[in-house]
């Protein structure tokens, strides 16, 4: 009778056991889930970001660029030329967009949007910002597609350059040009009547190369030499 009694009473125990470890695991958003907890971004920035798990608020959640079915927020401050860019590269394949919002108080005032294309890039370029004012930005998951993480760039791009430019060693200069952040630089010298001036650009991929002549205003047109 004792052994049966140990027995019985290990059984129980077994069982109590197996009832504790099956409860039920519930997934979370990401932290900036709601608009309320958006990440702050000082931009320059690049950062990693995931909807997985992500939902969307109720009331104006919205994209103005496609339908969604979820979202996550950041936001950040106006550079002082009021030109930002802002990118989205969305990993595996989940198509998803990105929406820019003046925000003021409790209110969002749509700006802009883009949605992702065949590569998963989607790309806000606007320079017409209010310096100092906040900017929310929305990433959104498109309605239906697979959710995944993504890479966020919040870039400050570089003005236009305007002439004269700076100033060209004798040695030449060294530099690099980006179709987002510096789309171009421009260098100024000064030519001899009679002497031979050669100009030698060494490029990784394809960079144009215009010349234009004293007194120039601007950068419009083809100058008087262009190359390729």
């Amino acid at each position: 009778m004792i052994r049966h009694t140990t027995v019985s009473l290990l059984g129980a125990g077994l069982l109590i056991a197996t009832g504790l470890g099956a409860q039920p695991a519930w997934a979370a958003p990401p932290s900036n889930d709601n608009r309320a907890d958006a990440i702050l971004v000082e931009p320059p920035k690049e950062l990693q970001g995931t909807l997985v798990d992500a939902t969307l608020e109720t009331g104006t959640d919205t994209s103005y660029c496609a339908n969604t079915d979820a979202s996550v927020w950041y936001r950040f401050t106006a550079p002082k030329r009021g030109a930002i860019i802002v990118q989205l590269d969305a990993a595996g394949e989940m198509d998803a967009t990105i929406d820019l919002f003046r925000q003021t108080r409790s209110k969002y005032e749509y700006t802009d949007c883009d949605d992702t294309d065949s590569k998963g890039v989607a790309t806000i370029d606007n320079e017409s910002l209010e310096p100092g004012a906040t900017y929310a930005i929305r990433v959104g998951k498109e309605w239906g597609s697979v959710a995944d993480t993504f890479a966020l760039r919040v870039l400050i791009p570089s003005p236009a350059p305007e002439p004269p430019g700076k100033d060209l060693p004798a040695k030449g200069e060294k530099n690099s040009v980006d179709r987002l952040v510096n789309p171009g630089d421009a260098y100024h010298t000064y030519m001899r009547e009679g002497r031979t001036m050669r100009l030698s650009l060494r490029v990784n991929q394809c960079t144009s190369l215009q010349v234009y002549g004293p007194g120039s205003s601007g950068f419009g047109g083809e100058g008087v030499m262009s190359l390729p």
